[in-house]
């Protein structure tokens, strides 16, 4: 059964006291778990976790606006192993460059000023005049499928759609078209999950195997730059805070590749998620299908943004509190760590009428966060969101209503961060 077809927990039944976000079946439908952590308050201490979940709407926007209270400084939370894996890993990771933070991981001014230069490349313009090569992609998928048959859309669509468009994007070479999603896996494997420790060092591995490819490609574009975001970044002069206000200095490789990574990792897996998740909801409310073939351009925009907002495949990211500060009435000391939680924010009941709806023609979609807001709002928001846009327009052209295949598990991957189907199977018919 999906999540969304289960019924609803009542608050009242469930224990805040066994509300780990890391259980199986929590995070099959975490819902009802959010819901219960919003009727208790915006603030609530896990003791398992030994971390702070923020989980109501305002409390959320307060956290992601206040940069100084509120770090990402070293925030990205993530499992560890046991203490003979992770010197394997380490040793593995010791073959390659060292982490350098440039966005997700720091605090402004630095932050700002590798924010802006992304900006300036990766540009509006930029994104709009990628709308062709997006439809062109979608249309070619669509075209693969059956006349009338079976389709697993995750595999078939939802995955290759902005893995071909990041692909695109960042002229790779074809050969790695099947390693994006190889190194994306690599990249998020341990956000929100606890993996085995082959996986840890395959993770490793891939990593390492990433880095390799990028400073070929680095060491190339310093040579014979093109006109590509990457040769943009080896180029670009990077006014750095720590120099004097009128000098500016290039990127150095790990700056290049951790920008570059975030753009691989963010512009293909999330939306894959989103596309996943939004389809599901499509069929579960075939009336939003019927208004989009009636009214697409009156239609799919909204539908794009509930869909980030009821699917929320970033179910919220962490934050390191510098001082001690009041949230909510609760007291959380300097040093704490806080799980912003995006997808209860988005379903918060003081905010959003009727939350569990999947209503495309709220008057107050834009008001969700499943894309954070602030300094560190999602960079590739724009391009998640046309992607979006186009694919939903070239599937109501293409086909009728899709169904689900019996054989669904409607199964979640392992993490109470990243949540989006392992696979989604449906019957289509092309019109």
């Amino acid at each position: 059964m999906g999540c969304e077809d289960a019924p609803m927990t009542s608050p009242a039944t469930i224990d805040l006291n066994s509300n780990d976000p890391a259980d199986r079946e929590i995070q099959q439908c975490p819902f009802g778990h959010y819901a219960t952590l919003r009727a208790d308050g915006g603030v609530f201490y896990d003791n398992k976790s030994e971390m702070y979940f923020a989980s109501r709407h305002d409390v959320v926007n307060r956290i992601l606006r206040d940069t100084e209270t509120f770090s990402s400084e070293g925030s990205n939370a993530k499992s560890t192993g046991s203490p003979e894996v992770m010197a394997q890993v380490a040793e593995i990771m010791a073959q390659g460059w060292p982490t350098a933070g440039t966005m997700l991981t720091i605090d402004p001014p630095h932050q700002t000023r590798y924010r802006k230069l992304v900006s300036r490349i990766f540009s509006a313009r930029r994104i709009a005049g990628l709308e062709d090569t997006i439809r062109e992609i979608a249309v070619d998928l669509i075209e693969q499928f059956p006349d009338e048959g079976p389709v697993d859309f995750h595999d078939d669509f939802a995955s290759r759609l902005p893995v071909a468009v990041i692909h695109r994007t960042l002229n790779m070479a074809p050969h790695t078209f099947d390693k994006i999603k190889y190194w994306t896996w690599a990249s998020s494997l341990t956000l929100g999950a606890a993996p085995s420790d082959e996986d840890r060092l395959e993770g490793a591995r891939r990593r390492i195997e990433a880095q390799q490819y990028w400073h070929e490609e680095y060491l190339d574009r310093l040579e014979n730059p093109g006109d590509d975001i990457l040769s943009s970044l080896v180029h670009a002069d990077f006014a750095d805070p720590d120099l004097p206000e009128d000098e500016t200095r290039k990127l150095d490789f790990p700056e290049v590749y951790g920008i570059v990574r975030q753009l691989m990792v963010a512009g293909n897996d999330s939306t894959t998620k989103f596309l996943d998740e939004t389809m599901r909801l499509l069929i579960e409310n075939p009336r939003w299908w019927a208004q989009m073939e009636n009214d697409p351009a009156g239609t799919i925009n909204g539908l794009v943004e509930e869909g980030l907002r009821v699917g929320s495949p970033n179910q919220g990211l962490f934050r390191t509190v510098t001082r001690d500060v009041e949230l909510d009435g609760v007291t959380v000391p300097a040093g704490s760590t806080v799980w912003v939680m995006f997808a209860s924010a988005n379903r918060d009941e003081d905010v959003f009428a009727d939350p569990e709806v999947f209503d495309a023609s709220r008057d107050n979609l834009k008001e969700h966060v499943a894309f954070g807001k602030g300094h560190h709002f999602c960079i590739g928001a724009p391009l998640s969101r046309l992607e979006g846009k186009v694919a939903f327009e070239e599937l109501v052209k293409s086909l009728k209503l899709p169904t689900f295949r019996e054989d669904n598990t409607f199964e979640y991957e392992p993490s109470f961060i990243l949540r989006g189907l392992d696979h989604l199977n449906l019957n289509v018919e092309k019109r």
